[in-house]
């Protein structure tokens, strides 16, 4: 409409509008609510066919971004609220609604709200929403395709029973939670809870507030999926509770808090401001009602969860504490679980008598918190084979050296484990926490020093790509000195050396007849680049690896080196916290021969990785000689090189005893990079010169540069500073 000079007039929407007969709106209308107005019953058929330029917008009176006039009160832009328009969507609404290219923005609840009604969303954007953008109830089955979440609180809530059919191309950004956003209910029927992908988050965890898992209903949770749970949040279970996850920690089902970003990623994108405390959910609670044989915590971590309260004048209050666990006359079976940072861990009321073991309990309270508290002295809570965060044991006075968490009396705990059952991602020594002692068994473990054993494999590996290097040493050293809060699991990718490092030495390595001898290389590397690993292969047979000599490398860059002999392999592991920031770097490695008949052995770069990026462009092999030249009538002598140079470029002198048919010389940069390769054919004996001009270079530059000088059998390799 147009009306007064104001060209498609923006429309108010102040009481509710009842929607029965076929509703078309074209794009580029704009709605705008106020007070708690401009709710929308959707009872039929909806269309909104906006376009990617003119969208259908949706917000509130005090919105002038949008509108004609924008400014809709004249009053500028002042006293924002979330008055703004929304849907809801009945039982009897037309399926085939389409709600494409919408804009919602301070919506006054629900952007789109539905119970048992299934439209399609397409392309449209949530923003700046008090509450989640579109909300699931019943059967809703809705399409929710190429939307974009921006500030809302989360993306959808939706109840167990349901979920959207499809959910392609979305996208979640600014404050927007990175989670699914469980309606709280009361189960009333059996629910399997399953992995889903969302807005490019692989297994994007769940949120849940206040839960219950009604009487009527056993909730099942599979392997590997991330629970987490809002401030004084909560799960209930009146009936049944299966969470079995599996042995590796991609299978491992996790409750824990919303401000956890250890556990399914940063869910608010604000790194690490605002980390939860020990008691910051109220845990799980089994109650009377609760079916022992359909209760089961397996495979499971269960973290931050307790409700503090201390007071010795108040000390009855200890009956409404609340831990990770809490028991009330039920007994589930509790195995194989971490309980990490907690208050409390397990808290076990009247007659309950839950079947514990091969627990683990790391950081409850120390001085007012208990791993497992036994509230009922007359009965007797056994929790065998588990770790108290001590091969010591619990501390209680039955255990007079146990220096371990604390239990409560009536509680069985012998036999206790003396090593961690269940490491968390990083904790490759097992001993409940992530600490540099950690990266530097990965290191090792990445330069042939020392095996892992299978258990510190499946945590050793915290970049998630399949192998363990120098990288994950580094993301450990920056989780345990606070630099990430999180351990990002990227996958492998591949890389030019060029881009992110270079790694040189000279292909040709000559020692007349020594018995030790030295591989000078050169190693630069990019900003960003904190670990760097490098295989060579070398024949074991031949040559003996005597060590690294990294007495250059400065304090921050933690390196090892080591030679697996059965693969013929040297692997060397560098990892930082901080960026490893190597220009032109010398690292010298030290060999010897094995037998002084050998004359000739291989030296080869075989694998290179910066961070987790596969490197390409390897350096050629390069090749060992004992021997300076043959000996014997006829054999070529070449006096050492005279090499230097200037502004014209790379002068060369030395004699030859006899002619010879190929003389070649090639220059490399500290990349690799050929920038310089010349044969040149039939030369005679005695004095030679020749000189190297930078003009038949490939785009010459200031910088150090290997020559490497070559006969049919005598090398020369120098390094060469080019001002």
């Amino acid at each position: 409409r147009s009306f007064a000079g104001y060209d498609n007039i923006t429309y108010i929407t102040e009481e509710t509008m009842t929607v029965t007969n076929p509703l078309v709106i074209p794009a580029g209308l704009t709605f705008k609510s106020g007070n708690s107005g401009g709710r929308w019953n959707i009872q039929g058929k909806l269309d909104i066919q906006g376009t990617a330029e003119n969208p259908v917008v949706f917000t509130t009176q005090e919105d002038d971004m949008y509108g004609n006039p924008k400014d809709l009160q004249q009053n500028g832009q002042a006293g924002l609220n979330n008055y703004g328009n929304y849907f809801v969507f009945y039982d009897q609404a037309d399926d085939a609604s389409t709600i494409d290219h919408a804009l919602f923005r301070y919506s006054y609840s629900n952007s789109i709200q539905m119970t048992n009604a299934s439209p399609k969303i397409l392309n449209s954007t949530f923003q700046n929403l008090p509450n989640p953008g579109i909300a699931l109830a019943g059967s809703s089955t809705p399409s929710i395709n190429g939307c974009t979440f921006n500030n809302a609180v989360f993306p959808f809530t939706t109840s167990l029973v349901t979920y959207p059919l499809e959910t392609t191309g979305n996208i979640i950004s600014g404050t927007t939670g990175r989670a699914i956003r469980v309606s709280d209910e009361t189960l009333t029927q059996n629910v399997t809870m399953a992995k889903h992908d969302f807005a490019g988050i692989s297994n994007i965890p769940y949120f849940f507030q206040y839960y219950t898992v009604g009487t009527g209903a056993k909730l099942t949770i599979n392997p590997g999926i991330v629970c987490k749970f809002g401030l004084n949040g909560y799960l209930k279970i009146q009936n049944g509770l299966i969470a079995k996850g599996g042995d590796s920690p991609d299978s491992t089902i996790v409750f824990t808090s919303d401000r956890d970003d250890f556990y399914g990623g940063d869910t608010y994108a604000d790194g690490d401001s605002n980390q939860p405390n020990s008691y910051y959910w109220k845990g799980i609670y089994f109650y009377n009602e609760a079916i022992d044989e359909n209760c089961l915590l397996e495979n499971c971590i269960l973290k931050n969860a307790s409700d503090y309260y201390y007071s010795p004048e108040y000390v009855p209050y200890n009956q409404y504490r609340y831990a990770a666990v809490n028991l009330d006359n039920a007994s589930p079976s509790i195995k194989n679980c971490l309980f990490e940072s907690n208050y409390y861990g397990i808290i076990s009321r009247n007659t309950s008598l839950p079947k514990i073991s091969n627990c683990d309990f790391v950081g409850t309270d120390p001085t007012y918190g208990y791993g497992i508290n036994n509230m009922t002295s007359t009965n007797t809570v056994t929790a065998t084979n588990c770790w108290w965060n001590s091969n010591t044991g619990p501390k209680h006075s039955s255990n007079p050296g146990g220096l371990g968490e604390r239990v409560s009396d009536n509680v069985v705990f012998t036999p206790f484990a003396t090593q961690l059952a269940k490491p968390v991602l990083g904790d490759v020594s097992m001993n409940g926490e992530v600490k540099p002692f950690d990266a530097s068994l990965v290191l090792q473990h990445s330069a042939n020093i020392i095996t892992l054993t299978p258990k510190q494999e499946t945590v050793a590996d915290v970049s998630g790509n399949g192998v363990i290097s120098s990288y994950d040493a580094s993301l450990i050293l920056q989780y345990s000195v606070g630099l990430i809060s999180m351990f990002d699991q990227l996958g492998t990718k591949s890389a030019s050396m060029n881009e992110l490092a270079s790694v040189s030495f000279p292909d040709r390595i000559s020692e007349s007849a020594k018995k030790t001898f030295e591989i000078p290389l050169t190693v630069s590397t990019a900003k960003g680049i904190k670990a760097l690993d490098l295989k060579f292969s070398i024949n074991t047979n031949h040559v003996k690896f005597l060590r690294i000599n990294k007495e250059k490398l400065s304090a921050g860059v933690n390196a090892e080196a080591g030679c697996n002999i059965q693969k013929g392999e040297i692997a060397i592991s560098m990892a930082s916290a901080y960026d490893l920031q190597l220009v032109s770097q010398q690292i010298v490695l030290e060999f010897e021969f094995v037998d002084s008949g050998i004359t000739e052995s291989e030296f080869n770069l075989t694998t290179a990785m910066a961070n987790d990026d596969y490197l390409a462009d390897i350096p050629i092999p390069a090749i060992i000689s004992s021997k300076s030249g043959a000996t014997g009538l006829g054999a070529l002598s070449l006096s050492e090189p005279k090499i230097y140079t200037d502004q014209d470029g790379i002068h060369t002198r030395f004699e030859l005893s006899k002619s010879i048919q190929d003389l070649s010389f090639q220059v490399v940069d500290l990349t690799g990079r050929i920038v310089y390769n010349k044969s040149i054919k039939n030369v005679s004996s005695g004095s030679q010169y020749f000189i190297l001009n930078y003009a038949d270079f490939q785009n010459p530059q200031r910088g150090i540069y290997i020559l490497n000088l070559r006969t049919d059998d005598f090398s020369y390799s120098k390094k060469l500073l080019i001002k």
